[in-house]
């Protein structure tokens, strides 16, 4: 080994040397600097720790002086930074001796190492048993016993001073990570307005908390009770310079509103119930959009009880939920939508809201069922337009811009509104009821069971279905309906049930003069109704009301009816709402059975009807014309007029049945094929004071009995008139046949007469037809035939125009052996006696031309016996008689077989008003029979034709058998030949009627004079008195002295002289 290498070795081995006891210098320098400052900071940390209460205490006693609080002695708070923690015990503020803030046990554990690491780590925060006394009186709030300064606002006018805006601080960034606070056993008293709210909470969990460059993150959960009510929080948050995002989930329970009753209003006298909330959503807030999703809500309510002044109401339960809730709301813009599913069930309402005690309100359940929902506000706002009531009620207006292009923002905007979706696939509503009160009557309303099903809203269609089954007090309601609705039209299916409808909750309602009304009806409807652009279009629809059991009592009138059925069946309808043109199509049937009319006060019949059914009515109505077209119409038992109150009366019209076949009717023209008349019975009843007994008394109908109310203005009255007189003519009636099918009784009975009348005819035979009152030259034709019970029969047929201005017919008729001392007391009136007995034959032909009738009729009496007319029928019987009667006459026309045939021509205009039956029998039969039975009298008298004559009586159409004047030239005495003529007539009557005595009477004239002299006066000149006595002497003595007529037989009469206009002398003569 060379030298140069040991000194390398010597050197470092030195090196080495002085390098070891540096460094043991520096280690024991370093050792003991350790130990020092070791135990510095113990002897720090022990003080730290023994005098931190104190040192608490010290420095709190002032600043809560300040405020009235003082630290109670017992009271720990310690920190000890060996183990980095800081503990509180018994910490206790007093406000004039009594606590205001407790706190019985907090211990934070932290960490200062990590602030090397810039980060405030706080291991952990543990509190348990914590008090807080809080009030607010009439605003002043107090916190631990410290007055909480309340904020002042500026004066007006006052400038706002401008707050200087935060400057950031330039230095490192620290981060705060909390892993969990626990905090225990809390109570917060707040006093409000002298009552007492209490917050416990048992446990607040924060987890996971950290703090670090403006980004928060933290998890928390809850258990606590508010007044009773329990609340459980779990929520995780989020949250940044740009988004906050938190996870929320809440529970409530026992939720009830005892110790917050004070706050409701002084006309809330109670309010009760117990309520549950649970929720659970993710919150999303970034720039100025705030997102829900994943949202869950259920709201619980049970034993709900209201009560206010006026209302009060009670709920059992109640159920509200959401579930899958997505919701956007834009802050700029307020644009929100949602979409997600709810539900609503509730169960026992009830609620008196006028405040009787009774609920008007009930309500069994209700339940939604699920409702799926997505929606925003643009597309509602836009839908709300399009379903605009206006579009439907209007039709569209056509414009000439309907072909412009849209605006390409306008486009892009119509193209981003969002789809509208809303669906609800089941609503139920169970044993709902409510009671209406109107003018003192009450109603109520009962849903059994209301289900709305399939509802759904997309964008501009709504559609549902819903299906009703209640009560409206007495009445059963069935409502079944579907309704869909767009932007261009609304469409609804309805099928409605309305049963045992009454009207006694009703009969306030009604006029006063109805006194009683009572029935049973129910009501069927079924339709399709669509509405589009102004139009209202009814398809498919059918009704059926069928009512029972009806009585009606007005004060003058009363009527029933057993049953009455009537129904729709096939209309389709049209209504033009602006131009009010409608349209209406369809088949409808009336049936109804036991209808009775009768005067209230008397109780007599006016009308009953057995059945009537008008079979299917096919209709067709517009705006300018309907039709109506019916196969058959029937009726039974029709009876008219029957007077109750006296025993045995019958009805004045029964008619067993009527039968009116193929009807078509429109507002021209009515048509009828054929009306059978089916039987029944007529019954005319005169009482002793010709009074018409069968006739029903109506007086108590007529306007001037109206009944307050119902008086009509005279200027309405007026109206009316003007309107009835320009109002459109009436429809032409037509009228194929009315035939009598079956034989009709005519009954009739007359006791005006001194002999009562009545008789039963049997009209077996009608058939009248052509009824056209559109060709007024149509001949209308008619074939009746009529019998009594015995052997009387009438038979009559021809034809008569109707309808023309004047009357025109031509008709025959043969009667056979009519009784004529049935009807004796009517001929007395008519001619002037009676008829004993005889039968009558007629045989009439009639023609009517212009009203002017020329017709004849042929008579014949056989076996006829006239009271008064024993006496012989000889002419010459009658000489001298005031008049002859017509009774007489007529015997005089009898045959060897004792009949009597007349033909009397009838002639005249119809239309003067002495035309008539009267004016027949009482004029023109007896000219006819005077006539005849005046040629008999003439034909047996000729043998004394120059001494009698034959007149008609004027005024008392009877005949006079009267002797006719003898005249005499002027001075004449003697008879000449025409004096001897009449004297020899005479004579030879006196011979055939011995028991004839004549009175003779001679006339003068004044200026006669007859020279007569005698023996003893030559120069005799007799006077007229003389002159006529003269004469009357000389034609008696030629009778005795010729014809040996007995002197007894003609008396003279005193002489007369005729001082008339033109006189004349004459012997005059009459029987005594």
């Amino acid at each position: 080994m060379s030298a140069l290498s040991l000194f390398r070795q010597s050197v470092l081995f030195r090196g080495t040397l002085v390098a070891d006891y540096r460094t043991g210098v520096v280690m024991k320098l370093v050792r003991y600097l350790t130990i020092g400052l070791i135990t510095f900071v113990l002897a720090v940390y022990s003080l730290v720790w023994l005098l931190s209460p104190v040192a608490v205490r010290m420095a709190a006693k002032k600043p809560l002086a300040e405020y009235g609080l003082t630290l109670s002695s017992d009271s720990v708070v310690r920190l000890n930074l060996f183990n980095s923690t800081l503990s509180v015990q018994d910490f206790v503020l007093l406000h004039n001796e009594a606590p205001t803030y407790s706190l019985d046990w907090l211990h934070v554990k932290y960490s200062l190492l990590k602030l090397l690491v810039k980060e405030v780590r706080i291991e952990s925060v543990e509190l348990d048993g914590m008090s807080l006394l809080a009030s607010n009186n009439q605003g002043e709030v107090t916190v631990a016993g410290v007055a909480v300064p309340q904020a002042t606002e500026p004066a007006v006018g006052e400038p706002v001073a401008e707050q200087p805006e935060a400057e950031e601080e330039a230095g490192m960034a620290v981060s705060v990570n909390v892993p969990e606070v626990l905090l225990q056993n809390l109570r917060l008293t707040f006093e409000n307005l002298g009552h007492a709210h209490e917050l416990k909470i048992n446990e607040l969990r924060i987890t996971d908390t950290l703090f670090n460059e403006g980004a928060l993150s933290t998890a928390l959960q809850l258990d606590a009770q508010l007044d009773g009510m329990a609340i459980n929080l779990s929520n995780r948050l989020q949250l940044d310079e740009q988004d906050i995002q938190a996870q929320v989930n809440l529970q409530l329970s026992s939720l009830t509103p005892e110790s917050l009753l004070y706050l409701l209003p002084e006309n809330i006298a109670a309010l009760n119930f117990s309520s549950d909330l649970e929720l659970s959503s993710d919150i999303h807030f970034s720039g100025n959009r705030l997102n829900i999703r994943n949202t869950d809500l259920a709201v619980a309510l049970a034993q709900l009880d209201l009560q206010e002044q006026q209302v009060s109401a009670g709920l059992e339960t109640f159920a509200f939920s959401v579930s899958n809730l997505a919701a956007e709301y834009h802050l700029d813009t307020a644009f929100a939508s949602a979409n997600g599913e709810s539900a609503i069930q509730l169960a026992g309402l009830a609620a008196d809201i006028t405040a009787t005690g009774n609920p008007q309100l009930t309500l069994g359940s209700f339940d939604s069922g699920t409702i799926a929902f997505d929606l925003d506000s643009q597309s509602l706002a836009e839908t709300l337009k399009q379903f605009d009531m206006e579009s439907y009620l209007t039709a569209p207006a056509s414009t000439e811009a309907e072909d412009e292009p849209v605006p390409e923002t306008a486009a892009s905007a119509a193209a981003t509104i969002k789809p509208l979706s809303i669906s609800l696939p089941k609503l139920q509503l169970q044993s709902l009821g409510l009671s209406l009160e109107n003018q003192g009557q009450v109603h109520e309303v009962q849903v059994d069971d209301l289900q709305i099903a399939d509802t759904r809203l997309n964008n501009d269609t709504f559609s549902t279905a819903l299906t009703l089954a209640g009560q409206l007090d007495a009445i059963q309601v069935g409502l079944s309906n579907s309704i869909s609705v767009n932007a261009q039209e609304m469409q609804a299916l309805v099928d409605l049930n309305l049963s045992n409808i009454t009207p006694e909750s009703y009969g306030y309602l009604l006029p006063g003069n109805i006194t009683e009304l009572g029935f049973s009806s129910d009501v069927q409807l079924s339709s399709e109704v669509k509405l589009n652009g102004g139009v209202l279009n009814i398809a498919g629809a059918s009704a059926a009301l069928a009512l029972s059991a009806l009585n009606v009592q007005e004060q003058r009138l009363s009527a029933g009816l057993q049953s009455l059925s009537f129904s729709l069946s096939d209309v389709a309808a049209e209504y033009q709402l602006e131009t009010l043109v409608a349209q209406a199509t369809g088949e409808a049937s009336v049936q109804l059975a036991g209808l009775n009319a009768a005067m209230a006060d008397s109780g007599d019949t006016l009308i009953k009807v057995g059945s009537f059914d008008s079979g299917t009515v096919a209709f067709d109505i517009n705006d300018q014309d309907f039709s109506a077209q019916l196969n058959q119409l029937t009726v039974e038992s029709l009876l008219a007029s029957q007077v109750m109150s006296v025993d045995g009366m019958p009805a004045m019209l029964v008619m067993d049945s009527i039968s009116v076949k193929d009807v078509a009717a429109s507002n021209q023209a009515v048509s009828i094929a054929t009306v059978e008349l089916g039987g029944g019975r007529i019954s005319v009843i005169r009482n002793a004071a010709g009074e018409l007994t069968t006739l029903v008394d109506t007086a108590a109908l007529s306007p001037a009995e109206s009944l307050p109310g119902e008086e009509t203005e005279p200027e309405v009255a007026e109206q009316q008139n003007a309107e009835t007189e320009s109002a459109a003519p009436a429809p032409a009636i037509q009228l194929g046949q009315i035939l009598l099918t079956v034989p009709v009784k005519i009954s009739i009975e007359d006791q005006s007469n001194r002999t009562p009348f009545a008789k039963v005819f049997e009209l077996h035979k009608a058939d009248i037809r052509s009824v056209d009152s559109r060709q007024p030259e149509l001949k209308t034709t008619f074939d009746v035939a009529l019998k009594d019970a015995d052997y009387f029969t009438l038979q009559t047929d021809g034809w008569v125009q109707l309808f023309t201005p004047e009357i025109n017919l031509a008709m025959t008729a043969t009667a056979r052996e009519f009784p004529m001392n049935e009807v004796a007391p009517y001929l007395k009136d008519t001619l002037g006696f009676e008829v004993k007995s005889g039968q009558l034959d007629a045989d009439i032909t009639a023609e009517v031309v212009a009203d002017q009738l020329d017709s004849d009729v042929l008579l014949l009496m056989r076996g006829a016996n006239f009271a008064a007319s024993e006496a012989s029928d000889e002419g010459s019987n009658f000489i001298g008689q005031t008049a002859i009667p017509l009774n007489v006459a007529l015997n005089m026309l009898k045959d060897g077989d004792g009949n009597i045939e007349l033909k009397i021509p009838v002639n005249g205009d119809i239309n003067d008003p002495s035309f008539g039956l009267q004016h027949v029998l009482g004029l023109v039969v007896k000219k006819v029979v005077l006539a005849q039975a005046k040629n008999y009298l003439l034909t047996t008298l000729v043998p004394y034709a120059k001494v009698v004559s034959v007149a008609v009586v004027a005024g008392e159409q009877a005949l006079k058998v009267r002797f006719e004047d003898l005249p005499y030239a002027e001075n004449q005495i003697e008879l000449l030949a025409e004096q001897t003529e009449f004297a020899d007539q005479l004579a030879t009557l006196m011979t055939d009627k011995p028991e004839l005595t004549v009175n003779v009477c001679a006339v003068a004239i004044a200026s006669e004079s007859v020279a007569a002299p005698t023996a003893e006066n030559p120069q005799l000149v007799l006077d007229a008195s003389a002159v006529a006595s003269a004469r009357a002497q000389t034609f008696k003595s030629y009778l005795v002295n010729n014809y040996a007529v007995a002197s007894s037989r003609l008396l003279l009469c005193s002489p007369e002289i005729d001082n008339g206009k033109e006189p004349q002398s004459r012997i005059k003569f009459s029987v005594l």
